[in-house]
């Protein structure tokens, strides 16, 4: 906005924006007139779905305020070139530099003028083989560099039998930079043979600080002979520890240990209760026995998250062709809970019956609940409706 005599510009190229001010009589795009004159004001917005406050201003539109002063948001329809995928043969000279200086070119950030030099560099280290998993692994495992580690996962995971040896080496004797970088490769590569090394960790007091990790790591393995220890450490005393394993649990999708899971949802700490229900909305038709064997739990902690992992297990199943069937499994819970006089667990039960029932049940589920005087009802109420607001 342009005020005291001045001309205020404001131009935006691209991207999704929202706009929000409380100068909602002259701004955007208005001049608030001073002196007994006026000023100039030019507000443009590039392409993109934006947002604005206030009583004017909208996407895709053109407005005006005050006498001098104009608004523009460019359409919707605007069509930028994309960069198209490059194709790349590689030559006999790219080969031929030394491995430091073709890894060098590989960790460069790959857009723009960079792409094809990283890509040709990617595709030379993995035409070098084993020689350039071998340097890497001697030079470049203890490094900070997020551009490296792209590098190396790329190149490691065309060579994971002959990158393990160097790993689990690595692993054993190196920093804790080192050590940070190979359970990052060990969570791509996923390779069952290190589990036992993994889970002999757990307990040596050099790696107490990376034990969250590993918990993770054991968890994207997803051998599930790890189990067991990782559900010891669902009840540590360090909540990180404790969010990793429930984590890790939810990788396994291992029915044994659901237990130790829905016990957490009540653990004290939010991040905890929150880490058990992603785990649980992380399952598939083989939770139900677990979910409906504890609808009598009084827990309002417990009872609020299993019903909002319901709602995202629903929405998951309802995007697999392999589980929508089983949605409907789902409904006789979340009807009971809707009788719930707990405002926590009965918004919970909202929010999954909009997942888990067709919009003429669910329209009848917000009619039944839309004057309740609980303020947490309501938030959830809205929250579910947003799913057919969108349709």
């Amino acid at each position: 906005m342009a005020i005291t005599n001045s001309a205020a510009v404001f131009l935006d190229a691209a991207g999704n924006d929202s706009y929000s001010t409380t100068e909602e009589s002259f701004s955007p795009g208005g001049a608030r007139p001073a002196r007994g004159f006026g000023n100039l004001a030019l507000f443009v917005d590039g392409e993109g779905r934006d947002s604005y406050s206030g009583p004017l201003g909208r996407d895709s539109t053109v407005w005006s305020r005050s006498i001098y002063g104009m608004g523009y948001d460019a359409p919707l329809d605007v069509e930028r070139p994309r960069e198209a995928a490059i194709e790349i043969t590689l030559a006999p000279e790219d080969t031929q530099r030394t491995i430091e200086e073709i890894f060098d070119d590989a960790a460069l950030w790959e857009v723009t003028d960079n792409r094809e030099k990283v890509r040709r560099a990617r595709m030379a280290l993995i035409a070098l083989g084993t020689r350039a998993v071998a340097w890497v692994a001697e030079n470049k495992l203890d490094t900070r560099s997020g551009l490296e580690r792209r590098a190396i996962i790329e190149l490691f995971e065309e060579y994971p039998d002959s990158s393990l040896p160097h790993l689990k080496s690595a692993f054993e004797n190196g920093n804790k930079d080192t050590r940070k970088n190979v359970l990052v490769l060990f969570g791509k590569l996923k390779p069952t043979s290190v589990t036992e090394l993994l889970l002999d960790k757990l307990h040596d007091n050099e790696f107490t600080t990376l034990r969250p990790s590993i918990l993770s790591v054991l968890g994207d393995i997803g051998d599930t002979t790890a189990a067991p220890m990782i559900v010891h450490f669902a009840t540590s005393k360090i909540e990180r520890e404790r969010i990793a394993s429930v984590r890790a649990l939810g990788n396994l999708k291992h029915p044994p240990a659901y237990d130790a899971i829905f016990e957490r949802l009540s653990d004290e700490p939010f991040t905890v209760r929150s880490a058990a229900a992603f785990a649980i909305a992380a399952q598939d038709e083989q939770v139900l026995p677990a979910i409906e064997s504890r609808v009598e739990m009084r827990e309002i902690e417990s009872l609020e998250g299993m019903m909002l992992a319901v709602g995202m297990l629903a929405h998951r199943w309802s995007a697999d062709e392999g589980l929508q069937k089983s949605v409907r499994k789902l409904m006789p819970i979340v009807r009971r809970y809707l009788e719930h006089p707990s405002p926590r667990v009965l918004g919970a039960a909202i929010v999954a019956a909009s997942e888990v029932m067709n919009e003429k049940s669910f329209r009848k589920v917000q009619k039944r609940f839309s004057k309740s005087d609980e303020p947490v009802v309501r938030a959830r109420l809205s929250q579910a409706a947003l799913k057919y607001q969108s349709q």
